[in-house]
């Protein structure tokens, strides 16, 4: 037996089969339906799993036909990392994507379409004095699942991207821990600028109808409109 999941990796379910992140650097398939004669409770054996060389923090994100992983390896000076896209049926893998510098994903992608978007930092988890200077390639990142996920584009972020994106229409929204600059944007699908707010971000953001909302504080929330950005309201 291995234990599976825990930390911030959720189970995602698609196809009739559960697909789980391992602490062990590992994705497990499982069959969401009990085996004739099995009981609640009965060891459950993985139909597939998957190596990897890199640590896995976050969860998978699945299409129809694909599941995709971020690896989020660290160290101090920052770590490379991979994008992986396996087929759901016998987690063949598909396309490997590398950005070429050290860039690191904290953060589980989000698909739309056939767009794959994550937000990103540089993995440098190593102390230093000026805390900004181990923040590097903090990014919005675009791969077009069309074309073994090629990178389409990439929007700059002010400071770490560890949360993941939400898409809603035409409008992305990201977070980033920013405590000096703008922490919350609003890009087109095309990658261009819409709005950015000051607000500070510790959390996914979640888009519905006109408006996003995202918890800046441990203990606050805050909505906002989506298409321009004003407040609608906050608690906290």
């Amino acid at each position: 037996e291995e234990p599976v999941g825990g930390g911030y990796r959720n189970p995602v379910i698609g196809n009739g089969k559960v697909y789980i992140i391992s602490g062990s650097r590992s994705l497990h398939q499982y069959n969401v339906a009990l085996p004739p004669g099995s009981v609640e409770g009965d060891y459950q054996s993985n139909l597939s799993a998957v190596e990897f060389d890199y640590d896995i923090i976050s969860s998978p994100a699945l299409t129809d036909e694909y599941v995709f992983i971020a690896t989020g390896q660290q160290e101090k000076g920052g770590h490379e990392n991979h994008i992986y896209g396996y087929e759901l049926e016998n987690l063949t893998q598909q396309w490997d994507f590398s950005y070429g510098e050290y860039i690191c994903y904290d953060a589980s992608p989000v698909v739309v379409d056939n767009t794959l978007f994550i937000s990103t930092w540089g993995g440098d988890n190593g102390y230093y004095l000026i805390e900004t200077n181990r923040y590097t390639n903090n990014k919005l990142l675009a791969l077009d699942l069309n074309d073994n996920g090629k990178k389409l584009w990439e929007y700059t972020l002010p400071a770490a991207g560890l949360s993941t994106p939400a898409v809603s229409d035409d409008v992305i929204i990201v977070t980033c821990n920013s405590t000096s600059n703008d922490s919350v944007f609003a890009v087109s699908l095309n990658g261009e600028k819409l709005w950015s707010r000051a607000v500070g971000a510790r959390s996914r953001p979640k888009s519905s109808g006109t408006g996003v909302s995202w918890s800046p504080r441990p203990r606050g929330f805050t909505s906002w409109r989506r298409g321009h950005g004003p407040r609608r309201w906050r608690s906290w």
